[in-house]
């Protein structure tokens, strides 16, 4: 017998695939029978002419939603990554994503927002309707990026986040001029080299003031501004605050620092409607990184080696996990670290050993 929230949650989940244009088939069988399960399967393909997704919704028995997509979603799709630089690309893999413009209206901050991961942030927020304000302490990179996006809803501004002041002070002007603050991502980070034995006293207390200080700055004076808009946050943690990196000691403590922070906030400010994730990428192919495994194909064979699936993630695909845990479609998930690591942190480690 199938209970009533099963079936609940198979209804909303058929309707949400339709009303982005695709066919959904709301079914029920005994997943244990082997053989009905692959009739069914072979019955969708023969008919549709392929299954994109299994959504298996039942605690006890089996309500499941099969999808098919039925040409092009009915919101707009554009490509965020260059296709000319893009692995997926050359793979066949689709990289267009859906713009819903979930952030109309709303006034966003991103910290690291003009190059890298954080301008992929930038743009996605841009695209989706957001009032972005950039800042980073590259007054080069701030000019540059501005230069290329021809936005009014662009406000980028020069700022070092590991001064306190000069953090609060930014965002108080940002509530001055929009009225509102609906989200902050916490992205801008360094590293240094070096395990702890090692690394310089000055090497480790830049990573921190940046990496975990600049995080807390800039939640701390964000968090009554967000409680009045039930707005969110998002930090770039990593997957090396999830697990330790050979001679990153300094980098390895402040990221899972972040981790536990994004905990910590979550809990305390849940009750005022501000919601607080993080998100853990694993390699990412930034300008930097790109650069460098064109020059070390030994490392980028490793990178393709290990990861499960077999390449490392675009700077749009990070931004993507972000735009959706700020987003309403994310509206009841809070303290969560999400791995965005093509599943690297699945693997165990472990060799191929079992043929």
């Amino acid at each position: 017998m199938i209970r009533d929230i099963n079936v609940d949650v198979a209804q909303a989940t058929a309707k949400r695939v339709t009303g982005a244009g695709g066919i959904a088939l709301a079914v029920e069988f005994d997943l244990a029978d082997a053989r009905s399960v692959r009739a069914l399967f072979d019955t969708t393909v023969d008919q549709l002419g392929g299954v994109d997704g299994l959504y298996n919704v039942a605690a006890d028995a089996s309500a499941n939603v099969l999808r098919r997509r039925k040409g092009r979603p009915r919101t707009a799709t554009r490509t965020l990554s260059s296709a000319s630089t893009d692995p997926t690309q050359k793979e066949g893999i689709e990289m267009n994503v859906r713009v819903e413009n979930r952030f109309d209206g709303k006034v966003a901050m991103v910290t690291g927002g003009v190059s890298g991961i954080g301008a992929a942030i930038t743009e996605r927020l841009l695209v989706e309707g957001a009032v972005v304000v950039a800042v980073d302490i590259d007054t080069d990179a701030v000019a540059s990026f501005t230069k290329q996006h021809d936005s009014t809803r662009l406000q980028p501004r020069v700022l070092d986040v590991s001064d306190a002041d000069a953090t609060r002070t930014v965002i108080e002007e940002v509530v001055t001029e929009h009225g509102r603050l609906d989200l902050v991502v916490p992205n801008a980070g360094i590293a240094a080299p070096g395990n702890a034995a090692d690394v310089t006293l000055d090497g480790w207390k830049a990573v921190l003031d940046v990496d975990l200080n600049g995080v807390f700055h800039t939640i701390r004076y964000a968090l009554p501004h967000l409680a009045a808009t039930h707005g969110s946050v998002v930090s770039t943690a990593s997957i090396s605050g999830l697990g330790g990196d050979y001679n990153l000691a300094a980098y390895n403590a402040a990221k899972g620092a972040v981790i536990n922070l994004t905990r910590s906030v979550a809990v305390d400010f849940g009750k005022q409607g501000v919601r607080v994730n993080a998100i853990a990428p694993g390699p990412v192919l930034t300008p930097g990184l790109r650069q460098w495994l064109d020059a070390r194909t030994d490392v980028r064979d490793l990178y393709e080696d290990h990861i499960p699936l077999g390449r490392t993630a675009e700077p749009s695909e990070i931004a993507s996990v972000v735009a959706f845990l700020a987003s309403n479609d994310a509206s009841y998930i809070t303290g969560v670290t999400l791995a965005v690591d093509g599943g690297l942190t699945a693997w165990t480690g472990q060799p191929h050993v079992m043929g």
